[in-house]
């Protein structure tokens, strides 16, 4: 498994990644604000979500669901795994 590292070292030439953003707040930075996983690309100005800017889910409650607003601020990051391929689809799913 690759570990997760600072978003200053992931590729910007527009490389599908995964992302996240964690934030730490309050007195003593006691509490922790987490974001993600969510799959992004350097878009040549910011990370934007590589879904054709679709909306990131944020969070999804009995009350509804919420989005974080884009641009995208995240923090970490890891790459995409690689797609299985044909062989391993079919071996797994016969």
């Amino acid at each position: 498994m690759t570990k997760w590292q600072s978003i200053d070292t992931a590729p910007k030439d527009g490389t599908e990644i995964i992302g996240c953003f964690i934030g730490l707040w309050g007195y003593e930075n006691e509490h922790i604000t987490k974001y993600g996983p969510f799959t992004i690309a350097w878009n040549g100005r910011v990370w934007a979500p590589s879904w054709d800017d679709s909306e990131v889910l944020e969070s999804v409650t009995d009350f509804g669901s919420s989005y974080k607003d884009t641009p995208l601020q995240p923090t970490h990051w890891i790459p995409m795994p690689k797609m299985p391929s044909r062989e391993e689809f079919i071996r797994d799913y016969k």
